[in-house]
């Protein structure tokens, strides 16, 4: 299968998956399923445990994304001397963060009705936190893999590392009770997409 070929199917599974989830939004099926994941998150709420995960979600927010956007582009700069590294890092976030925008005002779901541990506003599907994150850092994932794999075989690690943060970051927003599971999974669907067609930009302005 080619390349082409393997980028549509990927597309279109991950559409019809989002879309699958957004049609159901209300009904019994994926209210119980949402309920079972939150329940099963929640139960592990401690004092010290919900400090840590605040931490955690807060990497996920723009209060850490934008320094980290800075920091990234400011990075690529001194490494490699072309303005296409920052530009591109650029376009990622604050294309990710508008199409998380448009997709809450198309949805409009209200958050989940418990508790909520930290302050938030606005819609809930998809998870911003889920979508952004995965969109963002694993785009700085990618470039920091592309930079690395051929001068140290510890490269391999940082797609891992990142993906564990991603997850958590997801996850976070279950257990403080901000988001239905069913948000954050379609966070992350779009989110991934979003990550696809930035890597696939990157690569046809062949940067190296």
């Amino acid at each position: 299968m080619s390349l082409y070929k393997k980028t549509f199917l990927f597309t279109l599974i991950i559409i019809i998956s989002y879309l699958g989830i957004s049609l159901r939004i209300g009904s019994e099926g994926l209210g119980q399923f949402d309920q079972w994941i939150s329940t099963f998150v929640q139960q592990a709420r401690s004092e010290g445990l919900t400090m840590i995960i605040i931490a955690i979600t807060t990497i996920g927010s723009y209060k850490t994304e934008f320094p980290v956007l800075f920091v990234a582009a400011l990075v690529f700069w001194i490494l490699k001397r072309k303005l296409i590294f920052p530009v591109l890092l650029v376009i990622n976030l604050f294309g990710v963060r508008f199409l998380n925008h448009f997709l809450k005002a198309a949805i409009e779901r209200p958050r989940p009705t418990g508790d909520h541990l930290v302050e938030v506003s606005g819609y809930s599907f998809p998870s911003g936190h889920a979508m952004i994150s995965i969109g963002f850092y694993g785009f700085i994932a990618f470039l920091l893999y592309k930079e690395l794999k051929e001068k140290t075989n510890k490269a391999i690690f940082i797609p891992w590392l990142f993906g564990i943060l991603i997850f958590c970051i997801g996850l976070s927003r279950i257990y403080l009770g901000v988001h239905y599971p069913s948000d954050v999974i379609a966070g992350f669907l779009i989110g991934g997409l979003w990550l696809n067609f930035c890597i696939i930009l990157s690569d046809r302005t062949k940067i190296s």
